[in-house]
């Protein structure tokens, strides 16, 4: 299979792609398990799983792209980028150069910067901003077209473009306010555009910041877990000892209305949440108030019920279960011959 070949897989499989790990499920469809396949650098490239998150382990340990799959083993997939071998990398700079297409582009050029392949790296970091931008104004879900936003953010603060990085700050800012006034709304979306606004210093911060997150605890009202999320957001973002404080009193105060209007197990667990936040902040005559609402729950307020399974084991297998345990040559057998499906539970 030539490059003109290679190219026309990629650019059906692209077509009418709905995210990246859709084009790499249509190259697993195109070709066998071959491991020199020429397709295979292009399935990996795609198979990449991007991790938003700076903070999380698997962004530590992985960079923003890591193996989709981990086994307990320690094998991966695809391999970890740094473990791609030359060939591989001449593949997609040879697609990259070739191909028009935003999603090719965004993807392969991101991953050429990461490895500073050739004299000018930057130039394939630029292409990829370029790319996730048209990407995240384009028709893929909320979710997707929201992380091709937020690494284009990163990719701008990388190669140090402040004009790039401003540009990139409006389009999540106008993401930000299209997802809040979203006929649904989807509020784990709105919350990972907001991230990477929070992580510009406060001179690089834009004005309208604040209005957002007011009118996020106006939209979420109903969810108190985003709610719970918006109180920290706002937490750190004020200077005041004082009014932080005040702010953790109205999370505390929030998670106990939650409670009061639950039932059962569910009313428990949220005055235990309000327990932990005020705790955590020093609320001491709060943390007091709620332990003692705590106390006085009764068993039959929660609302437990007992829950009896069972199932029926055939008298055979549990006879050589029995065997195994006083009788060697039975348990020679089971060890030549594993019981057949039988679980417990």
């Amino acid at each position: 299979m030539g490059l003109e070949d290679i190219l026309q897989v990629i650019t059906e499989a692209v077509q009418d792609a709905t995210s990246f790990y859709s084009v790499a499920d249509q190259l697993r469809k195109a070709v066998s398990d071959d491991p020199e396949n020429p397709l295979l650098p292009f399935i990996y490239a795609f198979s990449y799983d991007y991790v938003e998150d700076p903070e999380v382990e698997r962004r530590e340990r992985w960079g923003p792209y890591a193996p989709m799959i981990e086994l307990a083993d320690g094998r991966v997939f695809p391999p970890p980028l740094e473990m791609i071998d030359e060939n591989m990398i001449d593949a997609w700079t040879q697609v990259y150069e070739q191909s028009d297409s935003p999603i090719v582009r965004a993807r392969l050029g991101d991953l050429l910067w990461l490895r500073k392949i050739g004299d000018r790296p930057d130039l394939y970091a630029r292409s990829a901003i370029s790319s996730n931008n048209e990407l995240g104004g384009g028709n893929w879900n909320e979710l997707y077209r929201a992380y091709c936003l937020i690494r284009a953010f990163e990719l701008s603060r990388e190669i140090g473009d402040q004009e790039l990085q401003r540009n990139i700050v409006e389009r999540l800012l106008m993401a930000t306010q299209d997802s809040i006034k979203s006929e649904e709304p989807k509020p784990g979306v709105t919350l990972r555009l907001l991230q990477p606004l929070l992580d510009l210093t406060e001179h690089e911060q834009p004005n309208i910041l604040n209005e957002i997150i007011d009118t996020s605890f106006e939209v979420y009202a109903d969810n108190p877990w985003i709610l719970d999320s918006l109180f920290n957001i706002k937490a750190k973002r004020i200077p005041d000892q004082k009014q932080q404080l005040r702010t953790r009193f109205d999370q505390v105060k929030r998670w106990i209305e939650e409670a009061e209007n639950s039932d059962g197990i569910i009313r428990m667990h949220n005055y235990q949440h309000a327990l932990e936040i005020a705790r955590n902040y020093g609320l001491n005559d709060l943390a007091d108030e709620i332990r003692r609402t705590i106390q006085g729950i009764r068993p039959d307020e929660l609302d437990l019920k007992e829950v009896t399974v069972s199932t029926e084991i055939p008298y055979e297998e549990v006879n050589r279960f029995i065997e195994a345990f006083i009788d060697k040559s039975s348990l020679d057998k089971i060890r030549a011959e594993p019981l057949r499906g039988t679980a417990l539970g």
